[in-house]
């Protein structure tokens, strides 16, 4: 008679483990959750440290899993590659949907994870007795999904974070796996054309120079073109001195080999002269008309002062963490108690509709005296003045896609 398998006894200490990393992913899934469920907001701007100590502890956990065999790796890769979702804002889910709505739906489906290990570890399902310490097959199949999580998580991060933003950009902005395109639209009321076209301060220069001569292009008889510039205004000194003179977008468009945005102008005083004053909006004050085939550039934007003062405080407080060009100070930069709800608000009403409406106030008083208004701003402004624009009449009437950045040049 052939003698029985000796009997093997579950190993305590690595049974144990398995419970204590379970507990651990559990803990951190429900702070995530519990975090991403009570900020109301846009989750593109939220500050909680949940995604930084879930970072360390899982990617320390997957590195510990390349020399030790005991833990299951469908658990832990499966885990990481949540976590990766949940870092680019729920892609690839937000394909399909809001991108907020996937991050919160990632970080459920990291708790139902972690709670299946915990089930499984509490059930002793998992044959620790049969797992060595370590063991090369193990490391040998593990290592390469490392590898390519690792290459993978840039992509990922940049295009999720890219899908993050659609709902403040709104879709003038097209991201692809090429590159970024940008959108214009024009409508029309009564024989006037509006252009929105979509801008970015850094981009490829062809985009900026397509722009430049479709704008100066010559006029037929009779017709003319106002151009309303995009361009924070600041009298009282306030701006960073980097940000004031263009230095901070010329160091970002040479980092990512692109150019920065200049004036789209032909040349300095080549339109028809212009009475406009913008102290006078809402006035009786007058517009003298620029004649035929005329250009008339006007910067309708705000000046910096005046923002209200909580939108002030904090983009200064901004700007001068990004003037000073230093990427590792932008990660660790204080903006003092700041909220994700702060940021946003700064954002959406501070930057977006304060500007917007003084814009708005310069395109009703001019509209009057031009056939055709060209409005090149941030493609974050346009679907808030499009909107404005429906509201009085204005009917869309085309639209083109154009590539400001390829992610392959």
């Amino acid at each position: 008679m052939s003698t029985p398998p000796p009997l093997r006894y579950p190993d305590r200490t690595k049974t144990g483990l398995n419970l204590g990393a379970a507990i651990a992913l559990c803990l951190l899934s429900l702070w995530m959750v519990v975090a991403d469920l009570s900020y109301t907001g846009d989750l593109l701007f939220q500050t909680s440290a949940s995604f930084l100590v879930s970072f360390l502890v899982f990617s320390l956990l997957f590195v510990v899993t390349l020399v030790v065999a005991i833990f299951p790796k469908r658990m832990i890769v499966g885990m990481n590659l949540l976590l990766l979702c949940r870092l680019s804002y729920g892609f690839p889910f937000s394909l399909v949907m809001d991108s907020s709505a996937a991050a919160r739906l990632t970080s459920v489906l990291m708790l139902l994870l972690s709670v299946v290990y915990l089930f499984v570890s509490l059930k002793k399902m998992i044959r620790t007795d049969s797992r060595p310490w370590v063991k090369l097959k193990h490391t040998l199949v593990v290592l390469p999904v490392w590898i390519l999580t690792g290459l993978l998580a840039i992509p990922v991060l940049v295009v999720g974070a890219g899908y993050g933003a659609r709902g403040l950009l709104g879709d003038y902005t097209e991201l692809s796996l090429h590159g970024i395109d940008l959108r214009e639209r024009v409508f029309e009321k009564d024989g006037q054309r509006v252009h929105l076209v979509g801008m970015m301060h850094i981009g490829d220069g062809s985009y900026y120079r397509d722009l430049k001569e479709r704008m100066n292009a010559e006029l037929p008889a009779g017709e003319n073109r106002l151009v309303l510039t995009e361009g924070v205004s600041d009298k009282h000194k306030l701006l960073p001195r980097d940000f004031a003179n263009g230095t901070t977008y010329a160091k970002l468009a040479e980092a990512f080999g692109l150019e920065a945005q200049k004036s789209l102008e032909s040349s300095p005083g080549s339109a028809a002269p212009t009475t406009f004053d913008p102290q006078a909006l809402g006035q009786d004050a007058g517009f003298i008309d620029a004649g035929p085939r005329s250009i008339v550039w006007q910067n309708a934007d705000i000046d910096i002062s005046e923002l209200e003062d909580r939108h002030q405080t904090l983009l200064l407080a901004l700007l001068g963490i990004l003037s000073g060009g230093n990427f590792q100070q932008m990660l660790i930069a204080d903006v003092g108690d700041a909220t994700g709800e702060d940021l946003e608000d700064l954002f959406k009403n501070g930057l977006i509709v304060a500007r917007n409406q003084v814009l708005m106030q310069h395109f009703d008083r001019m509209l009057p005296d031009f056939s055709e208004v060209y409005v090149p701003w941030g493609a974050a402004h346009l679907p808030d003045l499009e909107a404005r624009l429906v509201e009085r009449g204005f009917q869309r009437v085309s639209e083109t896609k154009r590539p400001v950045v390829s992610f392959w040049d």
